[in-house]
């Protein structure tokens, strides 16, 4: 990996914890309660779900998007509609997972802010959506999940923000406080070393937070930071940031070890993900496509270009997330929908031996939709198509042992 200057990495860090302090710009709880609506009706919660059981066929691109034939089988199992407030239709922007619950995401693009977060029961035979918090007058942009509490980051009145939001048996709650970050939204978050790791774009960068109270514990300048994951280890997060693309890595203190340039990610106010291994980080790079990576970035194992498709405008078919988990890789690609790939390398992958990842195809979901995210867990792809809501596939005829290079994390 590419080192800073140890100077500066002495700098930053002196300067951060220097200037940490506890919790400032906090909302008023009772104000930030009155903003916030818990619906928790079945009837009402139901009518956005759709239940199905809709084979997806893999379309293989060689073979001019006929089906070809795999050893898995993806099923659509239901398709969540987005939530409405006011008038305005919410897009769907991230999906955690804690045990047999999704927890999804939701913003609204433009003017005005607001926002949603929906709870959905993965442990039957058909997905139920269980309780849904909106969000009046902020947009919730992502998530970040422990058993006590949901961590959410997004916009309010123009400024970012974290947010504390209690749960009551994996549910949602009205019990929630408020904290100001950097810069004008919240980006994503991650839980590492006790503390809640939430990064803000444009001149923001990574502050972390104690969970109970949000206080600050320390904040790191790094600009046009989108995307936060804990190293698998528990020694510390990764982050990458776009204009141009670079992935940074920090100690279980929050001290800034080193920034790689990786390019890729050169579209402003656009989106990049990140997921850690125990051995590799598998990255997302809009227009740069999606990169495998050997530890934190330090060397390159496998990369597969953006897609382009004829009549498209190549900002529309970007790389918009990436995740794994055993033996299948899925990307999100605006307006070119799914891919799924093969992982092909070692299982326990300690050496950064070469991984390959030949392209299986694109899925056909019966109807066009724009990809903005995709959440792999072994069992369950979830889909966030913006207006379109969630689709959840259910994958069968894999396992994690069928020759995966790497076990991912996508809490």
């Amino acid at each position: 990996m590419q080192r800073l200057n140890a100077l500066m990495v002495v700098g930053l860090a002196t300067g951060v914890f220097g200037t940490a302090c506890g919790r400032d710009d906090r909302d008023d709880d009772a104000a930030l309660a009155a903003s916030l609506e818990l619906i928790d009706d079945p009837a009402a919660l139901g009518a956005r779900v759709t239940a199905l059981e809709q084979l997806v066929v893999v379309e293989g691109l060689e073979l001019s998007g006929k089906p070809v034939a795999t050893p898995f089988s993806l099923t659509i199992v239901a398709r969540i509609a987005p939530p409405v407030v006011g008038s305005s239709t919410l897009q769907a922007t991230k999906v955690v997972l804690m045990g047999k619950r999704a927890y999804v995401s939701y913003n609204l693009a433009g003017e005005p802010q607001a926002g949603a977060i929906d709870v959905i029961d993965v442990s039957g035979p058909r997905p139920r959506l269980t309780t849904q918090l909106v969000s009046k007058d902020a947009d919730v942009n992502a998530l970040a999940v422990e058993p006590s509490a949901l961590y959410a980051v997004g916009a309010r009145a123009g400024k970012a923000f974290a947010r504390r939001i209690e749960l009551k048996n994996s549910e949602l709650t009205v019990e929630a406080r408020d904290v100001e970050l950097p810069s004008f939204a919240g980006t994503s978050a991650a839980l590492s070393n006790g503390l809640l790791h939430a990064t803000s774009g444009s001149d923001g960068g990574l502050t972390i937070l104690k969970k109970n109270d949000l206080a600050r514990s320390a904040q790191i300048p790094l600009t046009d930071a989108r995307d936060v994951a804990a190293v698998r280890s528990g020694n510390g997060t990764v982050v990458v940031a776009g204009t141009p693309g670079r992935i940074a890595a920090f100690d279980k203190n929050g001290v800034l070890s080193g920034v790689k340039d990786i390019g890729g990610a050169t579209i402003t106010e656009s989106k990049s993900t990140v997921e850690s291994g125990k051995y590799t980080t598998l990255v997302a790079l809009g227009d740069g496509g999606m990169r495998l990576y050997c530890g934190a970035g330090e060397s390159l194992l496998a990369e597969v270009p953006a897609v382009v498709m004829a009549g498209v405008p190549p900002a529309q078919t970007v790389t918009n997330s990436a995740s794994a988990s055993g033996a299948l890789l899925f990307t999100a690609n605006g307006e070119a929908g799914v891919r799924v790939y093969a992982v092909r390398g070692k299982k326990n992958n300690d050496k950064c031996e070469p991984v390959e990842l030949p392209l299986l195809g694109a899925l056909n979901f019966g109807a066009k939709l724009s990809a903005n995210g995709a959440t792999y867990d072994g069992t369950f792809l979830y889909v966030a198509t913006g207006l379109g809501g969630l689709e959840i596939v259910r994958v069968d005829g894999t396992k994690a042992e069928d020759g995966d290079s790497d076990e991912f994390a996508v809490e």
